[in-house]
């Protein structure tokens, strides 16, 4: 099992070539990007030579690519807007293919002015099944991210897991993003048991919401916080999780704090999935 980081928590490096570099010398195998981190096309004819080039730059630096992240948008009453996000995950999709991953993370999408909750579930839902066809078409799978203000609802998540109904479409734990949005530690942690037989990605981050949500929420280094990292880790063993674990630090301690959350972590996985 790989622990890997994403490349929005190694921005305090500098540039990509920075990132990747600092990336290795930390100590993580694997980088969760988003293509547009590499300057790449975006279009569908272009993927392999996309894939080559993002191969190339990630093994100059000893380090593997472990995940895509589609930053998708589905909640589009526009349906040329729609379509674009569908192409968007299509590319997604098929860049993941080439590079040999098996899942994809992605956004379901933000609500919008003039829409009802069940309008912006039906857009969500209506883009997870086409990712779930695109899951099929290039052999991955889609895990959608508890992420802003509509997703950290956990029956929001469920609801589109269970209208998609393909083992092409889960899951991607955001481990704190579920108590930053407001909700008690003790739903949070049930929150966790009962998303682990959908999970297809982690996220492992932990913060502390005692003073409040979101922008009275406080990022800490694993560990140092008040989400219960091991439990979830538990849960996700005892359902056979076998995917990578990707660390996302939004504190303010730069480095220091993703050194800290790399050593928290290498020892709850050994602890509990094994060395």
């Amino acid at each position: 099992m790989m622990i890997s980081v994403n490349t929005y928590t190694m921005g305090f490096a500098g540039d990509l070539e920075a990132k990747l570099a600092k990336t290795a010398e930390i100590g993580f195998e694997g980088i969760e990007f988003q293509p547009d981190n590499f300057d790449v096309s975006g279009e569908i004819g272009s993927v392999g030579a996309d894939a080559e080039k993002i191969r190339a730059i990630c093994a100059k630096h000893g380090l593997k690519p472990c995940t895509v992240a589609c930053d998708a948008d589905f909640v589009q009453p526009d349906k040329n807007e729609f379509d674009r996000w569908v192409r968007w995950g299509e590319y997604c999709g098929a860049l993941s293919a080439r590079l040999g991953l098996e899942v994809v993370k992605y956004f379901a999408g933000e609500p919008k002015e003039g829409l009802t909750d069940e309008q912006i579930v039906d857009f969500m839902i209506n883009g997870s099944k086409e990712l779930a066809a695109i899951g099929e078409k290039y052999d991955v799978a889609f895990a959608e991210e508890n992420h802003g203000s509509f997703t950290n609802r956990p029956e929001v998540q469920r609801r589109i897991v269970d209208a998609v109904g393909s083992p092409r479409v889960g899951v991607c734990i955001d481990s704190s993003n579920y108590r930053w949005y407001g909700h008690s530690l003790e739903k949070v942690h049930r929150i966790f048991r009962e998303m682990a037989p959908y999970t297809l990605h982690v996220h492992a981050k932990d913060g502390d919401g005692s003073a409040g949500a979101m922008g009275d929420y406080k990022a800490t280094a694993l560990g140092e916080g008040e989400i219960d990292i091991a439990l979830m880790l538990r849960q996700l063993a005892d359902n056979n999780y076998a995917g990578d674990l990707v660390i996302e630090y939004e504190g303010p301690e730069g480095e220091a704090g993703v050194r800290r959350s790399l050593a928290y972590l290498q020892g709850l996985r050994d602890g509990i999935f094994g060395a």
